[in-house]
């Protein structure tokens, strides 16, 4: 199975989003990575998208995503770990991915991250438009897709952007995208797979499986089928496709203990 996990907090969360990943890792994985907007080798620097992605298991991603001098560092950023699919695993196909605009310069920053599980039924021909638009793609991938989408469709309004991708999907997803203007923000969706609010002190996560959220974890959400959740620091938001704003329960998971 494969899994997805992000976060917005007040601290550095790639520690947290490694755990994540970790607890989803019990099952045999072919890929992992983590994008962050964020910093690289602790510089001191402007925020931007930046990634970590491996094909030698958690371990590996682990021990470079954490390393103190090299790793990433970031208060926003996403997970993603891949058990075998329709992509060969390479470095290439491993999540998270990057749109960077058409007629893409891939040495300037990246304009959208995407993690995504599922599978998009119609994404050979969304894929032939895109590249007829100047979009170039460095994967095999249906999510490789659904980023340029993001991209194609972003004119400054993130839940507009996410909106009109949704009505371009046909299939199955859960998945979450971040945008390089929207630094302490993320938005996440599901169709057809499970997709859960985690709310936690000074953090709020995502995640398609419940076993990825921290151990502190105090209330929990359960998104319903198409939901939409606009997660920023200390505040959320869950609409539909159409943008009406929804209310659903909050659940104290401290009291299942």
């Amino acid at each position: 199975m494969s899994g997805i996990i992000g976060a917005v907090s007040q601290r550095n969360i790639v520690p947290a989003l490694v755990k994540g990943l970790q607890h989803m890792a019990l099952h045999a994985h072919d890929t992992c990575g983590l994008a962050v907007h964020g910093m690289l080798n602790a510089k001191i620097a402007p925020s931007k998208l930046l990634r970590m992605r491996s094909v030698h298991g958690m371990a590996d991603l682990a021990s470079r995503s954490t390393d103190p001098l090299l790793g990433l560092q970031g208060t926003t950023g996403m997970g993603h770990i891949r058990s075998a699919t329709q992509a060969e695993a390479t470095l290439c196909n491993a999540h998270p991915h990057f749109s960077y605009g058409p007629h893409a310069d891939l040495s300037q920053p990246a304009q959208v991250a995407l993690v995504h599980n599922g599978t998009i039924d119609n994404h050979q021909g969304l894929r032939t438009n895109l590249m007829e638009r100047a979009y170039t793609f460095t994967s095999q991938t249906d999510t490789e897709v659904i980023a340029h989408l993001m991209n194609a469709t972003y004119q400054g309004d993130a839940l507009q952007a996410v909106q009109r991708t949704l009505g371009l999907l046909q299939g199955t997803y859960a998945l979450a995208v971040m945008f390089h203007d929207q630094p302490q923000r993320i938005l996440a969706t599901h169709s057809g797979l499970p997709l859960i609010l985690g709310i936690v002190q000074q953090a709020l996560y995502i995640a398609s499986d419940k076993m990825a959220l921290p151990e502190n974890t105090e209330h929990v959400v359960y998104l319903c089928e198409g939901d939409v959740v606009d997660i920023r620091h200390k505040q959320y938001a869950i609409t539909d496709r159409t943008g009406k704003h929804l209310n659903r329960p909050i659940h104290d998971v401290r009291t299942c203990h």
